[in-house]
């Protein structure tokens, strides 16, 4: 790669592929247009930037040897990953939600039914007890009415002693 009279070269393996290569070529010629060195760069001699800009060489050297730095798609990947990840966290969290929602509806018809079935037994039973009450009222009407009879008839016979004295005379 050649820039502004610049030759910036990389040796590697052939099994490290063409675009490895390129990207550490790229970030070196960012890295020194960027700095200081760049304006020295017409005038300098040979090894005259081993000093400043080896420790820059060595760095990116030893991040390329042991996995290269991630590149921006690299970076928008991982970022898509993770929302990835996030988001089947998310539906999870809502089926586990929907699941106890139609839980709680199939306990809220059951709680239904059985106050259906609770109100249908306390109207039976309320109708049980009013027809005992009824039939109560009636036996004790029919014993007040049967002992009135038996004082109406006693009285008229006169086995009780109501009648008046002008009857025995």
């Amino acid at each position: 790669m050649r820039e502004e009279g610049l030759t910036y070269l990389c040796v590697c393996e052939k099994d490290v592929g063409y675009t490895t290569p390129y990207e550490f070529l790229e970030i070196i010629r960012k890295r020194f247009t960027e700095s200081s060195l760049n304006s020295r760069s017409s005038r300098a001699g040979r090894l005259e930037f081993q000093r400043e800009f080896g420790v820059v060489l060595n760095e990116l050297a030893n991040q390329f040897a042991h996995g290269k730095p991630k590149s921006n798609i690299e970076h928008l990947i991982d970022e898509v990953d993770d929302v990835k990840i996030i988001m089947v966290e998310n539906v999870e969290k809502v089926a586990v939600r929907g699941e106890k929602l139609e839980d709680l509806l199939q306990k809220t018809d059951e709680l239904e039914e059985s106050a259906n079935t609770f109100k249908k037994s306390a109207v039976r039973v309320r109708r049980k007890y009013q027809w005992e009450n009824m039939k109560i009222w009636l036996l004790l009407a029919i014993i007040a009415v049967v002992i009135i009879a038996i004082f109406a008839t006693l009285m008229g016979t006169c086995v009780i002693p109501v009648c008046s004295s002008t009857n025995n005379k």
